[in-house]
Parts: structure tokens; C-alpha cells; sequence
């Protein structure tokens, strides 16, 4: 009985061993072994579309922000903690009323002001991923989303963005995806956005019992989304 236990215990030590491994392997392959599935064209700005009274709200204050920007200290080193806080926030808010406005490179490049401010929060990284997936940038979109993750790690949100991306924008292996949904899954206790997309993937690689195995677990944290999680069971069950 103790064999069989360490037996057990050594596969599951093995089996958290490979999966560390390929996700370590995919994070530090070079750009240059990773080619999109499709050329897309690089786009700085889209015409927003939204009534004019609308745009002028967000230009009134864009025009604020930029104008308590300026009256703040230019230099890094002569900032107060205080001013530095502001003008991380400002440029958050500055950035994010760009991309409602279609300017998506001024958007961008206002975030990664953010992130070189303060580099190890998350939220720009995530953005700049997102505004640079949009904007037909796949490489610079692929590293900003593994930022994210690495300086957020237990926040499923960003994993799900990734793995997402991974699946709809390049021809990653099942085996790299699966990968990551265990380190995505260890390292954010189960977050429900995790374990809901990893059902799908799991019936998209032919594992039914696995894909029921994750609705159910998601139908176990969140109770209120019954009809929803117990619907996709029964249709789960249904295909055995």
C-alpha cells in the first residue's frame, strides 16, 4: 500500500514537473520561432462611432488630464511618492480615454508611459496587450499578455486573455495549451475564468468526461450561474 502511494505521489510530482516545463519552455521561446497564422496589417487609428456631444465629453477631459499632467513634475527623481501616484493614475486615465476616441497608438504609448513608471503593476501590460492585439501587432500583444501574468499570476483574468489569444491568433500545440491551463489553474486556485475555458478546450480535444469534470467544478463556485454551467453538462452528457 505504501508502494502504490508512492507511486502515486512520484506521477503527480512527474506530471507538475512536464507541465512546469512546457510552460517554461513556451514562455522563453524566441519571437522570432513564433509566427502569427495570419499577416495582419498594423492600424494606429479606427474613426470612433458615437455621437458627437459623447466625443466632446471624453475630449473635455482628455484636455483636464493632460493639463494636471503638465503641472506635475517632469523628472522621476524630484517627484514626491504622492506625484508619482497621480501621474501613474493620470496617465491611465489619459490612455484609456485615447482608445474610445480611435487613437489606438496614443493609447499605447500613453500605457507603456504607466508601465515604465511603475513596472511591476499589471494593468498596463494587460492593456497594451490588448490595444496591440487590436492594432494587428501579434508579437508585441504576445509579450505584454505574458507580463501581465507574470506580475499577476493569481489573477485569472490575464491567464484566460492569454491562453485565449494563444488559441485564436497562433497554432499553439494542444500540449503548450494544456500546459499553461495547469499552471494557470495552480496558480490561481481554480479562478472560474480559467476552469470555464479550460472545459471548452477539454471538449475540443475529444476529453468529454474531463470538459463535465470543469463545469462541474465551475457549477461548485458559482451556484448562481446553475442553469447556465448544468445546461452545458447535460449537453456534455448527451455526446457520450
Amino acid at each position: 500500500m505504501i508502494v502504490k502511494k508512492n507511486i502515486y505521489f512520484l506521477l503527480i510530482i512527474f506530471f507538475l514537473l512536464v507541465a512546469g516545463g512546457l510552460t517554461w519552455w513556451y514562455l522563453s521561446l524566441p519571437k522570432a520561432r513564433l509566427k502569427p497564422a495570419e499577416p495582419l496589417t498594423l492600424i494606429d487609428y479606427l474613426e470612433p462611432k458615437m455621437p458627437a456631444e459623447q466625443k466632446q465629453k471624453f475630449l473635455d477631459n482628455l484636455k483636464k488630464d493632460q493639463e494636471e499632467l503638465a503641472a506635475l513634475p517632469t523628472e522621476e527623481e524630484k517627484m514626491s511618492f504622492s506625484d508619482k501616484t497621480r501621474k501613474f493614475q493620470l496617465l491611465l486615465d489619459i490612455a484609456s480615454t485615447y482608445y474610445p476616441l480611435g487613437e489606438l497608438k496614443k493609447s499605447f504609448d500613453i500605457y507603456a508611459q504607466a508601465s515604465a513608471l511603475f513596472p511591476n503593476e499589471p494593468v498596463p501590460y494587460y492593456s497594451m496587450a490588448y490595444i496591440a492585439e487590436q492594432r494587428g501587432d501579434l508579437a508585441t500583444a504576445r509579450t505584454n499578455y505574458r507580463l501581465a501574468v507574470e506580475k499577476s499570476p493569481a489573477y485569472g483574468l490575464y491567464w484566460r486573455a492569454l491562453i485565449e489569444f494563444e488559441q485564436n491568433r497562433f497554432s499553439t500545440k494542444p500540449e503548450i495549451l494544456q500546459a499553461l491551463f495547469q499552471d494557470a489553474l495552480i496558480k490561481t486556485g481554480n479562478d472560474i475564468n480559467v476552469v470555464t475555458l479550460y472545459a471548452k478546450f477539454l471538449e475540443a480535444q475529444g476529453d468529454i468526461q474531463g470538459a463535465i469534470s470543469e463545469w462541474q467544478a465551475a457549477l461548485q463556485q458559482a451556484p448562481e450561474y446553475a442553469d447556465l454551467y448544468q445546461a452545458e453538462i447535460t449537453r456534455l452528457n448527451n455526446l457520450k
